[in-house]
This record gives C-alpha cells, sequence and structure tokens, in this order.
C-alpha cells in the first residue's frame, strides 16, 4: 500500500492499515494521499451518534484529489471525501474560517491503541485522538465529467 505524507504531518502505515474502508480511498485515488494542500469543508460532533458515551464522534469532511495531476486534467479525481473518527479524546481545535486548506493529515498509533490524528498548516489546525477512523464515502466532483448546462 502506497502511503504519502509530508514532514511535518507524518503517517504510520501501520495505522493507515487499520483504517476501516480506506481500500475505497486507495481505488479511488490509486493511493493514500499526504492531504496537502486539500480542503477541510466540514466538521459535525456528534455524542449520540453510536451511543451515548463521554466521547463523541467526528465527522470530517475533505475535499481531495489527485495531487500528481494538473488543475486542469480530467484525472484529477476531484472529490468530497467523508471520514469519521469515533471516541476522539484531547481535541485541540483553532482557525476554523471560510477557506480550510491544510498541508497535510498525520495519522499514528500510540501504544494505547488509539490513533493520534492531526491536521492543519494554514491557519485551521485540528489534533486528537481516536478509536477508530472510518471512510464512509467518496463523492466525486470531477467538472469534467459533469454535464453543463450553457
Amino acid at each position: 500500500m502506497e502511503v504519502n505524507e509530508t514532514p511535518e504531518y507524518p503517517v504510520s502505515s501501520e495505522a493507515v492499515s487499520k483504517v476501516y474502508g480506506k481500500e475505497k480511498l486507495i481505488e479511488f485515488l490509486g493511493h493514500w494521499p499526504s492531504f496537502h494542500d486539500m480542503e477541510v469543508v466540514k466538521l459535525e460532533f456528534d455524542r449520540l451518534q453510536n451511543h451515548p458515551s463521554i466521547y463523541s464522534d467526528l465527522n470530517a469532511e475533505f475535499y481531495v484529489y489527485d495531487l500528481y495531476q494538473s488543475p486542469n486534467s480530467p484525472e484529477r479525481k476531484q472529490a468530497f471525501l467523508d471520514i469519521e473518527f469515533t471516541g476522539i479524546k484531547d481535541l485541540e481545535m483553532k482557525g476554523w474560517n471560510h477557506q480550510n486548506a491544510i498541508h497535510g493529515l498525520s495519522i499514528q498509533k500510540n501504544d494505547e491503541k488509539l490513533f493520534i490524528v492531526s491536521w492543519g498548516g494554514c491557519g485551521h489546525d485540528v489534533s486528537f485522538s481516536c478509536e477508530s477512523i472510518s471512510i464512509m464515502r467518496i463523492r466525486e466532483r470531477n467538472p469534467f465529467k459533469e454535464k453543463q448546462n450553457w
């Protein structure tokens, strides 16, 4: 499995191997992306989604694409990616605004078998630990494949 990362946001192949549904993203893009220059477009916290808990779940939606393709290429594979982080703890977040581009998405594991997650770099920064990570869905957003009604 090819896993891309940025120096500032390291990614553990072992941690990514434990992400539920990772195959959806890898099949769509051809690899696990670094998330460099991608954007967080939606954050939704829910304490009751799976069961009443002292911990919350976080559903995050990212605008993703194949960074190796030109913005003008039909092969850019642009999409909205929904990721669910369950049982989040130690959440720190700052800088949510009108555009939340990030330099990368770090996913690692600690000794307590929790995921350690962080993203940011452009003013919007998030870090937390969580029990599990799931790729929920990918909605393709390729303007080259959309029918134009001009």
